[in-house]
């Protein structure tokens, strides 16, 4: 089964690195508001320095309820974000964030993009034992950048769920599978490479486009989730079709 889930990246405004720009509450209440009420939608997929910290608040005003995955690694309360992978940081900025969605944990805990020799030295068991057996996330996993990353977490004897940029895979197939033989979960983000794939789709031939690279994705990697990122609800319309695809295929398994 593959979740579909809403990355809120820009839903709540654009971080600049210095402040939040294009904020627009009625646009960000209606997408997730919209994708709450899509069956086939599991849940968002957000982050401290998304609209730093208002994309969590966002979540946790309008979906209180709703599955929510956050990650670790960024600082936001220093007067500018801080790379910070130091076990008491991630814990203490994972208890932000939870406070922030009004909830005592998330569904997963990602550890954010962290450079190779950062990684090279993470304790998984660790950082589990910090971030997921305390009680403030479900699940521990890791979002990264480079194909030797994906190949140091296949040797990575603590099950995690591992988010991949789609264009990684496409160039490396085989790592789909050393993540699946190592007993880790797929997820596939930036599914249009942030958005250029799509830009120059027409209108009208938006929806069977994403609908063809969504259930491709899916038939070709078997990912346990896809995270899609369309910016306002209009957008959203356009990945309807595949998200009503994808579970119609799930109840006919």
């Amino acid at each position: 089964m593959t979740r579909v889930v809403l990355g809120t990246m820009r839903t709540s405004g654009n971080f600049n690195g210095l402040m939040v720009v294009d904020r627009d509450t009625d646009s960000s209440s209606g997408i997730l508001h919209a994708a709450m009420a899509d069956p086939g939608i599991h849940g968002f997929d957000t982050a401290p320095i998304y609209a730093r910290g208002l994309a969590e608040s966002d979540l946790g005003r309008w979906c209180p309820d709703a599955p929510v995955w956050t990650k670790v690694g960024v600082d936001v309360s220093t007067p500018l974000p801080t790379l910070d992978y130091s076990l008491p940081t991630m814990t203490r900025t994972l208890d932000a964030s939870c406070e922030r969605l009004r909830r005592p944990s998330v569904e997963c805990v990602f550890v954010h993009n962290p450079p190779m020799d950062v990684f090279q030295g993470l304790d998984w068991r660790e950082l589990k034992e910090a971030l997921v057996d305390r009680g403030a996330a479900d699940q521990l996993g890791v979002s990264v950048l480079d194909p030797s990353e994906i190949a140091l977490v296949a040797e990575v004897d603590t099950p995690l769920t591992v988010m991949v940029e789609t264009q990684i895979l496409e160039s490396s197939p085989h790592l789909a599978g050393r993540l699946h033989d190592a007993g880790h979960r797929l997820v596939l983000r930036s599914l249009f490479a942030g958005g250029r794939g799509i830009r120059s789709v027409p209108t009208k031939e938006r929806a069977d486009a994403v609908t063809s690279r969504l259930v491709g994705l899916v038939e070709r990697f078997d990912p346990w989730a896809v995270v899609m990122a369309p910016r306002t609800p209009a957008q959203l319309a356009d990945y309807a079709p595949a998200v009503a695809r994808l579970r119609q295929a799930v109840g006919q398994r």
